[in-house]
């Protein structure tokens, strides 16, 4: 190998991981040297392919000088005089020489050139390839700086998202404690004072237990059994979930809308087992025991005759009515004693929707416990405070305000939307309603009946 291509290699590697544009140049003034070896070789074969044309040409005509020499011998023997074409032989051949001659300088001396050209690229290439290499050798540093920083921005990330999950639990921990405290406040008040917990406490009170429900849907009950798996047959109470519908159960199956329809059936465990959702089989003895139940049954029918015969003439005396009257009930019967019963009956429901490894786990079977009967616990406690109050309090699914045909569109004032991507109208439709919506009717002072406020809007899912 010469010292050029030991030199041209050398730059090769030099060249890896150099800059881009010293790359380019590189490569460049590798493409122009490569030419002209390409023309200086070319040159050579063609001086040699002439010099050996004439070197044939040459030993032709000494043959045929010889021949003429012979022959002119003979001619002077004989007395022949043929000197004059014989001398202009030789002078063609003399300027041909010539003419070969300058070819050759000419050829001498644009290799020269080429080689002194090469030379200087080899020189720029080297001085590129150290270029190259510097430029590699601080990429690599900087590498290395970066990677360092990586590690410490990590090693904080983490650091700050412990102190957030910290923080959030210390914020969720104060928010029930605080909600806890108001609501054991409204029990210990008199019949006049303790109806009168604010919005904002009924409020947090329901964000907390949407909060449980979510934790619920999304990190226990992931699984989608087989549809026959769920709406099996009982004797007695149905749980929710055996009350799933063939449209409700295809939401259940996509994994993207699976964790929305979980929840929509925790709240409807809520709504129809404690809350009363208007069906024939809701209210279970869950406040107040059956007493709890008959009582808000027969509130429930004077509600609904007095609205469509005497809209707001005995509004006011009903609800004080049904404050005093819940009030004497649940200081007699007790009102959350029938939460771990209920838990257990909705229990068997949703314990189908864990994976199959986690329903052979107990721990997370009794985490599952625990978490619903804290959910149902706090539903007692916000229905405690609904019939306690001299407002009227209603708890109502999407379906109860249809028009026909039965079509559900969406209502910004009404409704909150569950993981949409696009902007959405009141031509929109809404696919299911994932938790109700809370209506307040008067106030704590038996006053307003006329007017109503939004508590808490309807969480949906829009197409």
């Amino acid at each position: 190998m010469s010292a050029h291509d030991q030199h041209r290699d050398s730059a090769n590697q030099g060249d890896q991981g150099a800059a881009p544009g010293t790359h380019e140049r590189i490569s460049s003034l590798r493409k122009r040297i490569a030419e002209k070896e390409t023309i200086i070789h070319r040159l050579n074969t063609q001086l040699h392919n002439t010099i050996a044309e004439k070197d044939a040409i040459i030993d032709h005509q000494n043959t045929q000088l010889h021949c003429n020499w012979w022959f002119s011998t003979i001619q002077a023997c004989l007395g022949i005089d043929n000197r004059a074409p014989l001398d202009h032989v030789l002078a063609n051949l003399q300027q041909e020489n010539e003419q070969l001659r300058q070819w050759n300088y000419h050829y001498e001396t644009q290799i020269k050139s080429f080689a002194a050209k090469q030379c200087q690229s080899a020189k720029r290439v080297d001085e590129l390839g150290k270029e190259a290499t510097a430029m590699r050798n601080k990429l690599s540093q900087r590498k290395c700086i970066l990677i360092r920083e990586e590690k410490r921005h990590k090693v904080e990330m983490e650091k700050h998202d412990a102190l957030i999950s910290n923080l959030g639990d210390e914020i969720k921990a104060l928010k029930e404690q605080l909600v806890a405290k108001e609501l054991a406040e409204s029990r210990d008040r008199s019949i006049a004072n303790s109806k009168k917990i604010s919005d904002d406490a009924i409020r947090r009170s329901w964000e907390t237990m949407s909060y449980s429900i979510k934790t619920i849907a999304r990190t226990l009950l992931t699984h989608c059994p087989p549809m026959q798996d769920l709406i099996t047959q009982h004797e007695g109470y149905c749980c929710a979930v055996a009350r799933m519908t063939h449209a409700d159960y295809e939401f259940l199956q996509d994994e993207a809308t699976r964790y929305l329809m979980v929840q929509k059936y925790i709240w409807l465990s809520v709504v129809s087992g404690i809350f009363g959702g208007g069906q024939r089989n809701d209210m279970q003895k869950t406040w107040a025991s059956g007493s709890g139940r008959d009582f808000f049954a027969l509130f429930q029918s004077l509600h609904v005759w007095m609205i469509e015969s005497v809209p707001g003439e005995y509004a006011a005396e009903l609800c004080r009515w049904k404050a005093e009257s819940s009030d004497m009930i649940e200081r007699i019967v007790g009102g959350e004693e029938w939460a771990s019963v209920f838990t257990k009956a909705e229990f068997s429901g949703f314990f189908k929707l864990l994976p199959k490894e986690k329903q052979e786990n107990s721990t997370v079977t009794q985490s599952l416990f625990k978490q619903l009967q804290k959910v149902y616990t706090n539903a007692i406690e916000l229905h405690s405070i609904f019939m306690k109050s001299k407002a009227c309090f209603e708890v109502k699914w999407v379906e109860h305000f249809m028009t026909r045909p039965k079509v559900a569109r969406y209502y910004e004032e009404w409704m909150d939307v569950e993981d949409s991507q696009t902007e959405l109208d009141d031509k929109s439709e809404v696919l299911f309603d994932v938790s109700p919506v809370l209506l307040k009717f008067g106030n704590a002072d038996g006053l307003d009946y006329e007017r109503s406020v939004i508590l808490v809007k309807f969480k949906v899912v829009c197409n």
